[in-house]
């Protein structure tokens, strides 16, 4: 496993402060030349998951060259993430995906055994709780090789975490029903880690795209102002802590990438004063 996507990172003293606020993932990904059924069932001892902890070893001690500074020592860094978005549909039972998570966890905190570490699951409840199957966008979620609670129960996970893409999960583009499932989805998620797994919770992901003109930006800020309501409102009840991170911000030079989901405050300041509402109610 040779291919690790994101760049490496230099942290100045200015921008510390916000620095804080990501989460840096190894951002582990197939090699180029994987068959994706094969790499979703490949063996734990098997070579592709043996080899994905060589990007762990490369980020975490990799010196920052502008604070000559290891990764592993940057008390700037708020947490690792194991993998972006995992899924083993080859194994609905989850026991291939929870013995890579078991390994990589013990392996990342041999090296690290500061930072704080969550997986980067969607948050996809599975076979370890059936009563919670009705929760899930649809029957499949279910069987995607994921099971939020068994998953962070591993040892050296500290903090839960969970994406929130009611747009792509869906069928439909009934708006109030995309609302509704993100109310439910977030609370239940939120209840568990404070409940089951006694750990924060990240809301590690979630946006809207409007690439396909299924939604409209004003759509985009009812959703994030749900987002934004249901974690203001559990944080200030003292329920749990943690954070939600909007998929995504670009600047206006950048918009050659935008897949559909990116934020362009100079495109739609509404939304930059969303932010600001938000930021300023922490």
């Amino acid at each position: 496993m040779e291919s690790l996507t994101c760049p490496p990172l230099a942290v100045t003293p200015r921008v510390s402060l916000l620095h804080c606020l990501f989460v840096v993932s190894s951002c582990v990904m197939p090699p180029p030349d994987a068959d994706e059924e094969e790499w979703a069932t490949v063996e734990r001892r098997g070579l592709h998951l043996r080899a994905s902890g060589r990007p762990f070893v490369a980020v975490l001690t990799r010196t920052n060259t502008i604070t000559n500074e290891a990764y592993k020592d940057d008390p700037t860094i708020l947490a690792w993430e194991l993998i972006n978005e995992p899924r083993c549909p080859s194994d609905p039972s989850g026991d291939t995906l929870q013995a890579w998570i078991e390994e990589m966890a013990s392996y990342v905190k041999s090296i690290d055994p500061v930072h704080l570490l969550e997986i980067g699951v969607e948050g996809f409840y599975g076979p370890s709780t059936p009563e919670l199957s009705d929760v899930n966008p649809d029957a499949y979620s279910a069987n995607a090789g994921t099971d939020y609670i068994r998953n962070h129960r591993v040892p050296g996970i500290d903090l839960a975490s969970v994406h929130v893409y009611s747009d792509t999960w869906l069928p439909h583009s009934v708006e109030d029903l995309h609302l509704n499932f993100v109310k439910t989805w977030m609370q239940q998620h939120i209840d568990d880690a404070a409940n089951l797994l006694q750990m924060p919770i990240l809301i590690g992901e979630f946006g809207v795209s409007l690439k396909d003109g299924k939604f409209n930006n004003e759509f985009r800020e009812a959703f994030m102002k749900t987002v934004y309501d249901i974690f203001l409102s559990s944080w200030k009840a003292g329920v749990i802590g943690g954070g939600c991170l909007v998929w995504q911000l670009f600047p206006e030079s950048a918009e050659h990438m935008d897949v559909g989901y990116a934020v362009i405050f100079g495109k739609s300041p509404s939304t930059l004063n969303l932010l600001e509402n938000h930021l300023r109610s922490l």
